[in-house]
């Protein structure tokens, strides 16, 4: 990539920064927490970076998408800042669900689980 094209990729990113965090959520991801998981996940956000992502967690893999599909797993809702602030560990799963500011569709075990499988922010 050249000079350019990184600092466009760049620019991008500071403009995406929920997009950036989840694109590189699979990066984050602990396959040996992940034993016996296959869920699908679609996250849904409002805010400055509106839309649908789906996390594809299949024991030892993890992959992200753009949109959905009919009939996940779960489903998480939450604003786009909010959204970036929980990936990169600037609030946990916890504090925005206590504060209700992530709404969640589905097993609240099956999320602390799914949760578990990622290393999030300066978490080891």
């Amino acid at each position: 990539m050249s000079n350019l094209e990184q600092s466009s990729q760049h620019q991008a990113d500071r403009y995406r920064p929920f997009a950036s965090s989840i694109a590189v959520l699979p990066l984050k991801f602990r396959p040996a927490a992940a034993s016996g998981i296959r869920m699908r996940v679609h996250v849904a956000t409002t805010g400055p970076e509106p839309g649908n992502w789906l996390i594809d967690v299949d024991e030892n893999v993890c992959r992200v998408f753009p949109g959905s599909i009919a009939s996940p797993d779960a489903r998480l809702y939450t604003d786009s800042e909010i959204g970036h602030s929980i990936l990169t560990g600037g609030l946990s799963v916890g504090e925005a669900l206590a504060s209700r500011l992530l709404d969640y569709d589905g097993d609240t075990d099956a999320l602390r689980r799914f949760g578990a499988c990622f290393r999030l922010g300066d978490a080891p």
